[in-house]
Protein backbone atom coordinates (compact mmCIF):
# COMPACT_ATOMS: atom_id res chain seq x y z
CA UNK A 1 0.00 0.00 0.00
CA UNK A 2 1.38 2.97 -1.00
CA UNK A 3 1.24 6.83 0.50
CA UNK A 4 -1.68 7.40 -1.27
CA UNK A 5 -3.86 4.81 -0.53
CA UNK A 6 -2.85 4.99 3.26
CA UNK A 7 -4.29 8.67 2.99
CA UNK A 8 -7.68 7.43 1.68
CA UNK A 9 -7.74 4.75 3.77
CA UNK A 10 -7.03 6.66 6.76
CA UNK A 11 -9.75 10.10 5.76
CA UNK A 12 -12.63 7.24 4.65
CA UNK A 13 -12.20 6.21 8.76
CA UNK A 14 -12.10 10.11 9.80
CA UNK A 15 -15.20 11.02 7.87
CA UNK A 16 -17.21 8.94 9.60
CA UNK A 17 -16.94 10.92 12.91
CA UNK A 18 -16.47 14.55 10.93
CA UNK A 19 -19.61 17.00 11.66
CA UNK A 20 -22.12 17.61 8.63
CA UNK A 21 -22.24 21.67 7.51
CA UNK A 22 -18.39 22.62 7.43
CA UNK A 23 -15.83 23.18 5.30
CA UNK A 24 -13.58 20.93 3.39
CA UNK A 25 -10.11 22.26 1.53
CA UNK A 26 -8.94 19.08 -0.56
CA UNK A 27 -6.34 18.70 -3.44
CA UNK A 28 -3.01 17.33 -3.81
CA UNK A 29 0.14 18.54 -1.57
CA UNK A 30 -0.61 22.32 -1.33
CA UNK A 31 -3.68 21.99 0.03
CA UNK A 32 -2.67 19.21 2.12
CA UNK A 33 0.73 21.28 3.13
CA UNK A 34 -1.47 24.08 4.09
CA UNK A 35 -1.43 24.34 8.14
CA UNK A 36 -5.44 25.65 7.99
CA UNK A 37 -6.39 24.19 11.74
CA UNK A 38 -2.86 25.23 13.25
CA UNK A 39 -3.33 28.82 11.92
CA UNK A 40 -7.22 28.72 13.09
CA UNK A 41 -6.16 28.18 16.46
CA UNK A 42 -3.83 31.15 16.13
CA UNK A 43 -6.06 33.17 15.40
CA UNK A 44 -8.84 31.87 18.08
CA UNK A 45 -11.29 31.21 14.70
CA UNK A 46 -13.85 28.88 15.86
CA UNK A 47 -14.76 27.62 12.00
CA UNK A 48 -14.61 23.78 11.50
CA UNK A 49 -12.27 23.00 8.53
CA UNK A 50 -11.52 19.45 7.02
CA UNK A 51 -8.11 19.26 5.20
CA UNK A 52 -8.53 16.30 2.55
CA UNK A 53 -5.33 17.14 0.30
CA UNK A 54 -3.47 14.59 -0.67
CA UNK A 55 0.19 14.70 -1.91
CA UNK A 56 1.21 13.90 -5.53
CA UNK A 57 -2.20 13.65 -6.66
CA UNK A 58 -3.20 14.40 -10.70
CA UNK A 59 -6.70 15.63 -11.32
CA UNK A 60 -7.76 12.14 -12.35
CA UNK A 61 -7.22 10.97 -9.05
CA UNK A 62 -8.79 13.35 -7.28
CA UNK A 63 -11.78 12.78 -9.31
CA UNK A 64 -11.85 8.88 -8.80
CA UNK A 65 -11.91 9.46 -4.45
CA UNK A 66 -13.90 12.56 -4.83
CA UNK A 67 -16.16 10.55 -2.17
CA UNK A 68 -13.74 10.32 0.36
CA UNK A 69 -11.87 13.85 -0.10
CA UNK A 70 -15.18 15.64 -0.63
CA UNK A 71 -18.64 14.47 -0.35
CA UNK A 72 -18.74 11.78 2.21
CA UNK A 73 -17.86 14.50 4.55
CA UNK A 74 -20.77 16.42 3.32
CA UNK A 75 -19.91 20.22 3.76
CA UNK A 76 -21.30 23.44 3.48
CA UNK A 77 -18.28 24.94 1.46
CA UNK A 78 -15.72 23.00 -0.44
CA UNK A 79 -12.17 24.74 -1.47
CA UNK A 80 -10.15 23.05 -4.17
CA UNK A 81 -6.84 22.99 -5.31
CA UNK A 82 -6.03 20.47 -7.78
CA UNK A 83 -4.27 20.00 -11.06
CA UNK A 84 -0.42 21.81 -10.16
CA UNK A 85 0.50 18.23 -10.71
CA UNK A 86 -1.03 17.91 -13.64
CA UNK A 87 0.78 21.04 -14.80
CA UNK A 88 3.87 19.19 -13.93
CA UNK A 89 3.88 16.72 -16.48
CA UNK A 90 4.59 17.69 -20.27
CA UNK A 91 2.23 14.88 -21.44
CA UNK A 92 -0.93 16.15 -20.01
CA UNK A 93 -2.48 18.99 -21.80
CA UNK A 94 -4.27 21.57 -19.72
CA UNK A 95 -7.71 20.62 -21.55
CA UNK A 96 -7.57 17.24 -19.79
CA UNK A 97 -6.57 19.13 -16.40
CA UNK A 98 -9.78 21.02 -16.85
CA UNK A 99 -11.95 17.75 -18.46
CA UNK A 100 -11.25 16.30 -15.13
CA UNK A 101 -11.74 19.08 -12.95
CA UNK A 102 -15.15 19.79 -14.86
CA UNK A 103 -15.86 16.28 -14.23
CA UNK A 104 -15.17 16.56 -10.14
CA UNK A 105 -17.34 19.68 -10.11
CA UNK A 106 -20.02 17.93 -11.53
CA UNK A 107 -19.70 14.84 -9.56
CA UNK A 108 -20.02 17.52 -6.31
CA UNK A 109 -22.58 19.20 -7.53
CA UNK A 110 -24.86 15.80 -8.58
CA UNK A 111 -24.22 14.71 -5.03
CA UNK A 112 -24.29 18.22 -3.00
CA UNK A 113 -26.23 20.75 -4.73
CA UNK A 114 -26.33 23.30 -2.43
CA UNK A 115 -22.82 23.14 -1.45
CA UNK A 116 -20.56 26.08 -2.54
CA UNK A 117 -17.42 25.11 -4.27
CA UNK A 118 -14.46 27.83 -4.50
CA UNK A 119 -11.94 27.06 -7.22
CA UNK A 120 -8.74 28.19 -6.18
CA UNK A 121 -5.98 29.97 -8.72
CA UNK A 122 -3.30 28.07 -8.75
CA UNK A 123 -0.15 29.52 -6.54
CA UNK A 124 2.98 31.38 -8.63
CA UNK A 125 6.61 29.39 -8.73
CA UNK A 126 10.04 30.80 -8.57
CA UNK A 127 12.66 29.11 -10.61
CA UNK A 128 15.35 31.39 -9.66
CA UNK A 129 14.79 30.84 -6.18
CA UNK A 130 14.09 26.50 -6.69
CA UNK A 131 16.78 23.75 -5.65
CA UNK A 132 18.78 22.30 -8.69
CA UNK A 133 16.65 19.51 -8.51
CA UNK A 134 13.32 21.46 -9.08
CA UNK A 135 14.34 23.47 -11.96
CA UNK A 136 13.58 20.84 -14.57
CA UNK A 137 10.00 20.98 -13.26
CA UNK A 138 9.95 24.47 -13.22
CA UNK A 139 10.61 24.79 -16.76
CA UNK A 140 7.19 23.12 -17.25
CA UNK A 141 4.92 24.19 -14.70
CA UNK A 142 6.03 28.24 -15.05
CA UNK A 143 4.42 30.87 -14.10
CA UNK A 144 3.03 31.83 -17.98
CA UNK A 145 1.21 28.05 -17.85
CA UNK A 146 -0.11 28.65 -14.58
CA UNK A 147 -1.33 32.13 -16.06
CA UNK A 148 -3.04 29.52 -18.80
CA UNK A 149 -4.37 27.53 -16.63
CA UNK A 150 -5.71 29.89 -14.00
CA UNK A 151 -8.08 31.84 -16.49
CA UNK A 152 -9.25 28.07 -17.54
CA UNK A 153 -10.82 27.31 -13.99
CA UNK A 154 -11.95 30.64 -13.65
CA UNK A 155 -13.74 30.03 -16.79
CA UNK A 156 -14.79 26.32 -15.37
CA UNK A 157 -16.16 28.16 -12.24
CA UNK A 158 -18.66 30.42 -14.33
CA UNK A 159 -19.79 27.86 -16.23
CA UNK A 160 -20.86 25.90 -12.71
CA UNK A 161 -21.41 29.46 -11.24
CA UNK A 162 -19.19 28.53 -8.64
CA UNK A 163 -16.54 30.63 -6.99
CA UNK A 164 -13.18 31.38 -8.43
CA UNK A 165 -10.94 32.58 -5.82
CA UNK A 166 -7.62 34.15 -6.45
CA UNK A 167 -5.74 34.65 -3.09
CA UNK A 168 -2.33 34.63 -4.28
CA UNK A 169 -1.55 38.62 -3.86
CA UNK A 170 0.51 38.83 -0.97
CA UNK A 171 2.67 35.64 -2.08
CA UNK A 172 3.91 37.20 -5.11
CA UNK A 173 6.91 39.41 -5.86
CA UNK A 174 6.78 42.36 -8.07
CA UNK A 175 7.65 39.98 -10.70
CA UNK A 176 4.63 37.96 -9.93
CA UNK A 177 6.60 35.10 -8.72
CA UNK A 178 6.62 33.17 -5.41
CA UNK A 179 8.39 35.16 -3.06
CA UNK A 180 11.34 33.45 -2.30
CA UNK A 181 10.92 33.70 1.93
CA UNK A 182 7.88 31.77 1.45
CA UNK A 183 8.92 29.02 -0.54
CA UNK A 184 10.30 25.56 -0.03
CA UNK A 185 11.93 25.10 -3.04
CA UNK A 186 10.92 26.91 -5.97
CA UNK A 187 7.34 25.72 -6.04
CA UNK A 188 5.68 24.54 -2.42
CA UNK A 189 4.81 26.92 0.14
CA UNK A 190 6.40 27.10 3.82
CA UNK A 191 4.17 27.82 6.55
CA UNK A 192 5.18 31.91 7.07
CA UNK A 193 3.77 32.08 3.46
CA UNK A 194 0.57 30.14 4.28
CA UNK A 195 0.17 32.47 7.03
CA UNK A 196 0.38 35.63 4.69
CA UNK A 197 -2.69 33.79 2.80
CA UNK A 198 -4.75 33.34 5.62
CA UNK A 199 -6.78 36.29 6.21
CA UNK A 200 -7.81 35.95 2.62
CA UNK A 201 -8.56 32.21 2.65
CA UNK A 202 -10.48 32.71 5.87
CA UNK A 203 -12.93 35.64 4.76
CA UNK A 204 -14.09 33.20 2.06
CA UNK A 205 -14.53 30.67 4.86
CA UNK A 206 -16.39 32.83 6.64
CA UNK A 207 -18.47 34.65 4.83
CA UNK A 208 -22.37 33.89 4.96
CA UNK A 209 -23.71 31.15 2.64
CA UNK A 210 -26.41 31.85 1.00
CA UNK A 211 -28.31 30.94 -2.90
CA UNK A 212 -24.60 30.94 -4.23
CA UNK A 213 -26.01 29.89 -7.92
CA UNK A 214 -27.75 33.97 -8.11
CA UNK A 215 -24.00 34.83 -7.23
CA UNK A 216 -21.65 37.07 -9.44
CA UNK A 217 -18.17 36.81 -9.50
CA UNK A 218 -15.88 39.10 -7.45
CA UNK A 219 -15.67 42.76 -8.07
CA UNK A 220 -13.84 46.08 -6.86
CA UNK A 221 -15.51 49.04 -6.33
CA UNK A 222 -13.47 52.00 -5.30
CA UNK A 223 -15.59 54.41 -2.82
CA UNK A 224 -17.14 56.50 -3.05
CA UNK A 225 -19.95 55.22 -5.31
CA UNK A 226 -20.94 56.65 -8.34
CA UNK A 227 -23.73 55.87 -9.82
CA UNK A 228 -21.96 54.16 -12.49
CA UNK A 229 -20.59 51.32 -10.13
CA UNK A 230 -24.42 51.09 -8.30
CA UNK A 231 -25.84 50.24 -11.55
CA UNK A 232 -23.42 47.17 -11.69
CA UNK A 233 -24.32 45.91 -8.81
CA UNK A 234 -26.71 43.32 -8.08
CA UNK A 235 -28.13 41.49 -4.91
CA UNK A 236 -25.78 38.57 -4.46
CA UNK A 237 -22.92 39.88 -5.22
CA UNK A 238 -19.46 39.24 -3.39
CA UNK A 239 -17.77 43.15 -3.50
CA UNK A 240 -14.45 44.13 -2.36
CA UNK A 241 -14.64 47.88 -1.30
CA UNK A 242 -11.24 50.07 -1.02
CA UNK A 243 -11.14 54.04 -0.32
CA UNK A 244 -13.24 55.84 1.98
CA UNK A 245 -15.84 55.09 4.32
CA UNK A 246 -17.82 56.43 7.68
CA UNK A 247 -19.19 54.88 10.39
CA UNK A 248 -22.03 55.84 12.42
CA UNK A 249 -24.33 53.53 14.91
CA UNK A 250 -27.55 54.84 16.49
CA UNK A 251 -26.30 57.75 19.03
CA UNK A 252 -24.98 59.51 15.59
CA UNK A 253 -28.08 58.75 13.49
CA UNK A 254 -30.01 60.49 16.15
CA UNK A 255 -27.71 63.62 16.41
CA UNK A 256 -27.64 64.14 12.93
CA UNK A 257 -31.56 63.69 12.49
CA UNK A 258 -31.32 66.54 15.29
CA UNK A 259 -29.18 68.56 13.12
CA UNK A 260 -31.16 68.23 10.09
CA UNK A 261 -34.51 69.18 12.43
CA UNK A 262 -32.98 72.17 13.21
CA UNK A 263 -31.58 73.15 9.79
CA UNK A 264 -28.02 72.74 10.35
CA UNK A 265 -25.66 71.09 8.47
CA UNK A 266 -24.40 67.17 9.09
CA UNK A 267 -20.74 66.94 10.12
CA UNK A 268 -19.65 64.72 6.90
CA UNK A 269 -20.87 65.01 3.18
CA UNK A 270 -23.56 62.14 2.45
CA UNK A 271 -23.29 62.59 -1.32
CA UNK A 272 -22.38 59.37 -3.08
CA UNK A 273 -20.47 58.47 0.27
CA UNK A 274 -20.75 55.22 2.18
CA UNK A 275 -22.18 55.06 6.37
CA UNK A 276 -20.90 51.61 7.94
CA UNK A 277 -23.26 50.81 10.72
CA UNK A 278 -20.32 50.10 13.41
CA UNK A 279 -18.59 50.91 16.72
CA UNK A 280 -15.12 49.64 16.97
CA UNK A 281 -13.50 48.28 20.44
CA UNK A 282 -10.03 49.77 21.63
CA UNK A 283 -7.43 49.53 18.83
CA UNK A 284 -4.05 47.08 19.86
CA UNK A 285 -0.86 48.66 19.85
CA UNK A 286 0.22 49.54 16.17
CA UNK A 287 -3.28 48.70 14.81
CA UNK A 288 -5.86 51.74 13.27
CA UNK A 289 -9.05 50.10 14.93
CA UNK A 290 -9.88 47.29 17.14
CA UNK A 291 -12.87 44.91 16.16
CA UNK A 292 -15.22 46.37 13.49
CA UNK A 293 -18.06 43.73 13.00
CA UNK A 294 -21.48 45.43 11.91
CA UNK A 295 -24.19 46.27 14.22
CA UNK A 296 -27.96 45.31 13.04
CA UNK A 297 -29.26 47.72 10.33
CA UNK A 298 -32.78 48.07 11.56
CA UNK A 299 -32.03 50.24 14.25
CA UNK A 300 -31.22 52.93 11.79
CA UNK A 301 -34.41 52.19 10.02
CA UNK A 302 -36.09 55.25 11.13
CA UNK A 303 -33.60 57.53 9.80
CA UNK A 304 -32.32 55.77 7.03
CA UNK A 305 -34.96 57.06 4.17
CA UNK A 306 -34.02 61.10 5.22
CA UNK A 307 -30.24 60.40 4.85
CA UNK A 308 -30.88 58.32 1.55
CA UNK A 309 -33.20 61.28 0.30
CA UNK A 310 -30.20 63.85 1.12
CA UNK A 311 -27.45 61.67 -1.85
CA UNK A 312 -26.54 58.91 1.19
CA UNK A 313 -25.63 56.08 -1.50
CA UNK A 314 -24.90 53.14 0.14
CA UNK A 315 -24.83 51.47 3.53
CA UNK A 316 -23.00 48.42 5.53
CA UNK A 317 -24.74 46.41 8.50
CA UNK A 318 -26.29 43.04 9.23
CA UNK A 319 -29.95 42.01 8.74
CA UNK A 320 -33.44 42.45 6.83
CA UNK A 321 -33.97 46.42 6.31
CA UNK A 322 -37.62 47.85 6.61
CA UNK A 323 -39.76 48.48 3.37
CA UNK A 324 -39.86 52.45 3.91
CA UNK A 325 -35.58 52.04 3.56
CA UNK A 326 -36.20 49.51 0.68
CA UNK A 327 -38.25 52.07 -1.48
CA UNK A 328 -35.74 54.71 -0.30
CA UNK A 329 -32.88 52.75 -1.83
CA UNK A 330 -34.74 52.25 -5.04
CA UNK A 331 -35.81 55.72 -5.16
CA UNK A 332 -32.48 57.13 -4.56
CA UNK A 333 -30.49 54.59 -6.73
CA UNK A 334 -28.41 53.28 -3.72
CA UNK A 335 -27.54 50.06 -2.28
CA UNK A 336 -27.75 48.10 1.19
CA UNK A 337 -24.26 46.11 1.34
CA UNK A 338 -23.72 42.86 4.45
CA UNK A 339 -20.77 42.41 6.62
CA UNK A 340 -19.79 39.29 8.04
CA UNK A 341 -21.52 39.45 11.19
CA UNK A 342 -18.77 37.88 14.22
CA UNK A 343 -15.91 38.44 12.37
CA UNK A 344 -15.08 42.25 13.74
CA UNK A 345 -11.68 41.35 14.24
CA UNK A 346 -11.42 39.85 10.68
CA UNK A 347 -12.80 42.71 9.07
CA UNK A 348 -10.71 44.94 10.78
CA UNK A 349 -7.28 44.14 8.59
CA UNK A 350 -9.59 45.62 5.70
CA UNK A 351 -9.42 49.06 7.28
CA UNK A 352 -5.99 51.00 7.17
CA UNK A 353 -7.11 54.26 8.72
CA UNK A 354 -9.58 55.74 11.25
CA UNK A 355 -10.26 58.54 12.23
CA UNK A 356 -12.70 60.24 14.74
CA UNK A 357 -14.52 63.28 12.16
CA UNK A 358 -17.44 63.96 14.17
CA UNK A 359 -19.54 63.66 17.62
CA UNK A 360 -16.14 62.49 19.51
CA UNK A 361 -18.12 62.95 23.06
CA UNK A 362 -20.33 59.58 22.03
CA UNK A 363 -16.97 57.32 22.50
CA UNK A 364 -17.03 54.06 19.82
CA UNK A 365 -20.56 55.80 18.53
CA UNK A 366 -18.57 58.46 17.40
CA UNK A 367 -18.37 59.13 13.71
CA UNK A 368 -15.34 57.84 11.73
CA UNK A 369 -13.66 58.49 8.60
CA UNK A 370 -12.18 54.83 7.63
CA UNK A 371 -9.61 53.91 4.60
CA UNK A 372 -10.64 50.10 3.83
CA UNK A 373 -9.15 48.38 1.68
CA UNK A 374 -10.61 45.16 0.00
CA UNK A 375 -13.27 45.45 2.68
CA UNK A 376 -15.52 42.39 1.85
CA UNK A 377 -19.35 42.89 1.73
CA UNK A 378 -22.44 41.39 -0.16
CA UNK A 379 -24.81 43.16 -2.14
CA UNK A 380 -28.36 42.55 -0.02
CA UNK A 381 -30.43 44.89 -1.66
CA UNK A 382 -29.66 46.82 -4.88
CA UNK A 383 -30.74 49.78 -6.76
CA UNK A 384 -33.67 47.76 -7.95
CA UNK A 385 -34.97 46.43 -5.31
CA UNK A 386 -34.18 43.22 -5.54
CA UNK A 387 -33.52 41.50 -1.76
CA UNK A 388 -31.24 38.89 -1.22
CA UNK A 389 -32.57 37.94 1.86
CA UNK A 390 -36.38 37.22 0.52
CA UNK A 391 -34.09 35.00 -2.48
CA UNK A 392 -31.36 33.23 -0.38
CA UNK A 393 -32.32 29.56 0.31
CA UNK A 394 -33.97 29.49 3.65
Amino acid sequence: MNDKEKKILRYREENKAVKYGQTVFTGSSLMEMFPINKLLAEHNDSEIVYNRGIGGFVSRELLEVIDVCAIDLKPSKIFINIGTNDLSDSSIPISELIENYDKIISEIETKLPNTIIYLMAYYPVNYEAADENMKECLKIRNNEKIRIANTEVKKLAEKHSQRYIDINKNLMDEQGRLRAEYTIEGLHINEDGYRAVYHDIITYVKEPILNHKNIKMDKHITVPLTDEDIKTLHAGDYIYLSGTIYTARDAAHLRMNKALDQNNPLPISLEHNIIYYMGPSPAREGRPIGSAGPTTASRMDKYTPRLLDLGLKGMIGKGRRSEAVKEAIVRNHAVYFAAVGGAGALLSKSITDSEVVAYDDLGTEAIRKLIVKNFPVIVVIDAEGNNLYETAVK
